[in-house]
């Protein structure tokens, strides 16, 4: 076993006897512990690290991780995805977007994770902002990105925006591969009160699932196009399906 991957083991076996002293200098301690192992120059090493600062919701414990990295020379591009996830798992969304703004590329995982933190706490503004910006950096969205971003949209009522990204998905040719992304596209046109344009996106939907049917049916129900929703409701007949689930949520 290399010495340093051995000194890493160390480290990782001790941090939770670190964390849980409260006395002392964090950084100084912190700093002991990787100096004496030589551990931040593998990803296996700083991982777990990182996972306990998590654990802890330390953001002191992730800022110095992320200045040893930066000393020992580790790569922004390896390490920027890591930190950036952490500090939204511990809900530091202003040191994340730090992080992200900084790295000189970004992979299509952490443009998804800050989009997705952003729906999650209900600012879809900044999650289309941060969308935008991907776009005009030539990053192109995935099935994750979409599904997303559409329920941003709509959230907003970007109805244009919202058209120009659906073109998007149809050259990308997710609308008609992707449940994921036709699904939030029906439930997006639906709260659009567009119930024409979502029937026509279901059609085109190669494989359909309860919750994709169940969306049009419920917009349907809202706009009391009730002869239309039977008839998305008789569709489901001939499906693998729980019936009790798509009245409930047609409800």
């Amino acid at each position: 076993m290399r010495r340093d991957h051995y000194g890493g083991l160390i480290v990782v076996s001790r941090i939770s006897t670190f964390f849980s002293s409260k006395a002392g200098n964090f950084r100084s301690q912190f700093r002991l512990l990787c100096i004496a192992s030589n551990s931040f120059t593998t990803t296996h090493t700083f991982s777990p690290l990182l996972r306990q600062c998590i654990d802890e919701r330390s953001l002191p414990g992730i800022k110095t991780i992320q200045a040893e990295m930066l000393k020992s020379g580790f790569p922004i591009q390896l390490s920027g995805s890591k930190l950036v996830d952490a500090g939204l798992k511990c809900g530091e969304i202003g040191y994340a977007r730090e992080v992200f703004d900084g790295m000189p590329e970004r992979h299509i995982v952490t443009w998804n994770s800050l989009i997705a933190y952003f729906i999650k706490h209900r600012r879809s503004k900044e999650a289309v902002e941060v969308y935008r910006l991907m776009i005009t950096s030539n990053v192109s969205p995935d099935e994750y990105t979409l599904s997303s971003v559409f329920k941003a949209f709509s959230d907003l009522g970007f109805d244009k925006e919202a058209q120009r990204s659906h073109g998007l998905a149809v050259v990308l040719g997710l609308e008609v591969s992707n449940v994921f992304v036709g699904t939030a596209l029906v439930d997006m046109y639906v709260k659009f009160g567009k119930t024409r344009e979502a029937k026509l996106v279901l059609d085109r939907v190669e494989e359909k699932d309860v919750v994709l049917i169940t969306a049009l049916i419920v917009g349907y129900s809202q706009k009391g196009e009730d002869a239309e929703a039977v008839k998305a409701f008789r569709s489901m007949l001939g499906k693998e399906s729980s019936l009790t689930s798509i009245l409930t949520l047609a409800c």
